[in-house]
């Protein structure tokens, strides 16, 4: 995220430079210093009670007209590119931040989980000795059952003495 930063800050300067650029030749336009200059007129003239408004207005369009021409001619385009990208730079910063979030969220649930899973594994681990030992025991109560099953059974023999 560091370079989409280092990236933004060198668009918002270009960005900048260029507006300054467009300024300056809107500025030094002698066209649009005309067309101004027009506009101011027909403001006095409404002003004076002349009837003015659609040539006021008219040239308040060519006035705009001619510093769009000025500004797409000096770079325009360029800054509207450039505010785009940095509209979607921003909106992929927003979406970089958030899973930031959640994998620190998640990371913090791991954490805190860590330790039972830990419990758990050495409880699984007493099981299974456990399940080995009682197989155990198992197997050796089934031989002694053989053995005392093989035993023959008692015979009892009376002596009588008489």
């Amino acid at each position: 995220m560091p370079s989409l930063e280092v990236r933004r800050e060198a668009i918002e300067e270009r960005i900048a430079e260029t507006r300054d650029n467009i300024r300056n030749q809107t500025e030094q336009d002698r066209i649009c210093s005309e067309l101004e200059e027009i506009v101011a007129l027909r403001q006095y003239e409404l002003e004076s009670g002349r009837d003015a408004r659609i040539e006021l207005v008219n040239a308040r369009i060519a006035v705009a007209e001619r510093q769009e021409m000025v500004r797409q001619q000096n770079g325009g385009a360029q800054v509207d590119a450039w505010t785009n990208e940095l509209s979607d730079m921003a909106i992929e910063i927003a979406s970089i931040e958030g899973s930031q979030r959640f994998t620190w969220s998640q990371l913090s649930r791991v954490r805190n989980v860590q330790p039972l899973a830990e419990e758990f594994a050495e409880c699984q681990r007493e099981l299974e000795i456990a399940e080995y030992q009682y197989n155990q025991a198992r197997q050796e109560v089934a031989e002694m059952q053989a053995r005392i099953d093989r035993l023959a059974a008692p015979v009892v023999v009376i002596l009588s003495g008489d």
